[in-house]
């Protein structure tokens, strides 16, 4: 036994020295010479978690909680026993009251009991030993299913527990292991109940307050979670300054979140997360130039394998036109997985930007991500096909009409839809790469050929609209406005852009209420509500928007876009009409500072002022209807 000892002390010695492979050695001589010994069961399990091997921790911590169960059933039926004779021998003239044993673990009749007990009762001692361990190998058990990405398997842990032992439910430890489980197991709701019941337990814990936090915001409710986040972080919790912070930014509450990334800056100086949401809090606002790109550049050179850092700030000096750098630092969007298609023969790199690399070559040109990517980045195709020997340019399927009609005139160009045959290639390079190989520098050079899918020929444009009243310079007689307020896209926070339509028609039909004069046509894809068609008198265009082709031609017939920030506006902004794009709080860095954007000079941008709410920018856009059009609101 004296081996064991000092075993045992060797043992606990290592793993406080995070030796774990020395403690695991030595808790495999502990368990060859004691079996039964529970604790050594405990040690191993939980050194086997430090080192992350996941399949032993649950070996040998099931095994200890095995051995702990056994052990205290039996310690519960001699306290029963001791009990029994305890009470016939304090009042044999009473009835004797029959008690059989408990077939769960409980601790129950510990509270119960304990007053009549003496306190250094050693069987008493052993059992509250006993129950101490079962609690901390339950707890050790689950959190090892939950590491080893079986987060169902410790809930069910845990529960069981709970069944086995009542007086866990008062346990904040296991309500906050529950909590992370079902965080982990995509039950928000769920890891919010037991989160909020291990704060209850312990109204201290700092930590179940900030993930309690954290899991509200994964159930959009900001209130809750930044009452929270300022509870940790008035009590000195700093990550909860951080994360109330991104809060804000989510919630477009920008200014307060700069005041915060302020106070707390020095002890996050080195830390790349905390100055790459920094940089975006200040990006938003349009606050500092030269600060901005400080810690946009530091977060890079903390940790440069963060695509995200680049992208922002690409997008960050594309808005502020610093088209030179923005270009370059653009390409680490290739870094993302799935990025660029595979297989392509002669990929290009940006180490050769010359254009004079690109002359007389046969380049394939491929899109990369969106259709409004594609529709804004093509005007560079026909300044490529002047320098190209021949330019093959493949564009996703609804797309492909649109562009092979309306650069058929580039004699040199080929378009298709998926990768054919490219053994005579010389060179494969993004759509969205080309203002850098080409040298775009300037605003002049991003606008040259803006409306590149307009049809230059002015009768053209008279026949594609049905009348010759442009022909003239006569304001038509009737305006027609399209409207597009919902988009299919299933990029991230694509449901922050969408608009309710019923507010929309209500303010055109405020603005414009003679049906004969102005005409609404919705180019929702998807469709629109036939009620409101009724009531606001709108035709519906969905069945005629098969591609993009098709949709160019009904635009073509239309005098003003008004549309959310979706392809669509990109489409009508390059058709050279008049086009009133709604922007969110967040909006994308294509418009600018949200008013023009320069890329399209015929585009004008209206954007919130509180996250989510329309009316503003309703608002805004009637003012703008009455000034330029309101010789139709009679």
């Amino acid at each position: 036994m004296q081996n064991i000892s000092t075993k045992k002390q060797l043992c606990a010695q290592a793993f406080a020295n995070k030796n774990y492979s020395e403690c695991v050695g030595l808790c495999v001589e502990i368990l060859a010479l004691d079996h039964f010994d529970i604790d050594t069961w405990n040690l191993a399990g939980i050194t086997m978690i430090e080192i992350k091997e996941y399949a032993r921790a649950i070996e040998y911590l099931s095994e200890g909680l095995h051995l702990a169960r056994d052990k205290l059933k039996s310690l519960q039926v001699q306290v029963l026993h001791k009990n029994d004779e305890l009470r016939a021998h304090l009042a044999p003239t009473t009835q004797e009251i029959t008690q059989s044993p408990k077939s769960t673990e409980s601790s129950e009749f510990i509270e119960s009991n304990e007053s009549a007990q003496s306190a250094n009762n050693p069987l008493h001692e052993s059992l509250r030993a006993t129950l101490r361990l079962c609690e901390g190998l339950w707890l050790n058990l689950a959190e090892a299913y939950r590491r080893d990405s079986n987060p169902h398997e410790a809930i069910a842990t845990l529960h069981q527990a709970l069944e086995a032992l009542p007086i866990l439910n008062e346990n904040p430890t296991l309500h906050f292991n529950l909590a992370k489980a079902y965080v982990d197991a995509g039950d928000s709701l769920s890891s919010v109940d037991h989160y909020t019941m291990a704060l209850r337990l312990d109204p201290n814990d700092l930590g179940a307050m900030f993930n309690l936090a954290n899991a509200q915001v994964s159930l959009a409710r900001f209130p809750e979670a930044i009452e929270l986040y300022e509870m940790a972080y008035k009590r000195g919790f700093l990550q909860a300054g951080v994360n109330l912070a991104n809060t804000y930014i989510k919630l477009g509450f920008f200014t307060q979140a700069l005041e915060i990334f302020g106070q707390i800056e020095p002890v996050f100086e080195n830390d790349s997360v905390f100055l790459f949401n920094y940089a975006n809090a200040l990006n938003y606002l349009n606050e500092d130039f030269e600060k901005t790109r400080h810690y946009y550049t530091r977060a890079i050179e903390l940790d440069s394998k963060r695509a995200e850092y680049s992208i922002n700030y690409a997008h960050f000096l594309l808005k502020n036109h610093y088209f030179a750098e923005g270009f370059s630092v653009y390409e680490a969007r290739k870094k993302f997985d799935n990025m660029l298609p595979h297989a392509l023969p002669n990929l290009w790199n940006k180490q050769c930007e010359d254009i004079q690399n690109l002359k007389d070559k046969i380049v394939f040109v491929h899109y990369e991500q969106g259709f409004g990517d594609c529709i804004m980045f093509g005007r560079f195709v026909p300044l490529l096909a002047k320098n190209a020997k021949e330019v093959i340019l493949c564009v996703q399927e609804p797309l492909k009409n649109l562009f092979a009609d309306a650069l058929a005139h580039l004699t040199n160009l080929k378009v298709c839809s998926q990768t054919l045959e490219l053994d005579s290639v010389d060179i494969s390079i993004s759509l969205l790469s080309l203002p850098l190989v080409l040298g775009i520098r300037t605003p002049e050079q991003v606008r040259h050929s803006q409306h590149y899918l307009m049809y230059q020929n002015i009768l053209k444009r008279a026949l594609a609209r049905g009348d010759i009243e442009e022909v003239y310079g006569i304001k038509p007689r009737v305006l027609k406005i399209g409207i597009c307020f919902h988009t299919d896209s299933h990029f991230p926070e694509a449901e922050l852009k969408n608009i309710e339509p019923k507010p929309l028609l209500a303010m055109l039909r405020e603005t414009f209420p003679n049906r004969a004069k102005v005409e609404i046509h919705s180019l929702n894809h998807s469709g629109i509500d036939q009620n409101l068609c009724g009531e606001f008198g709108v035709y519906d265009c969905s069945e005629e928007m098969g591609d993009f082709l098709h949709t160019r031609r009904i635009l073509e017939r239309l005098d003003v876009v008004i549309s959310i920030d979706t392809a669509l506006a990109h489409l009508a902004a390059s058709l050279g009409k008049t086009t009133l794009v709604l922007l969110h709080k967040r909006f994308d860095w294509r418009y600018d500072k949200g008013v023009d954007s320069v890329w399209y000079a015929n585009l004008l941008g209206f954007a919130q002022s509180d996250m989510g709410k329309w009316e503003g920018v309703l608002h805004n856009l009637q003012s703008y209807l009455k000034s330029v059009y309101g010789e139709y609101g009679v």
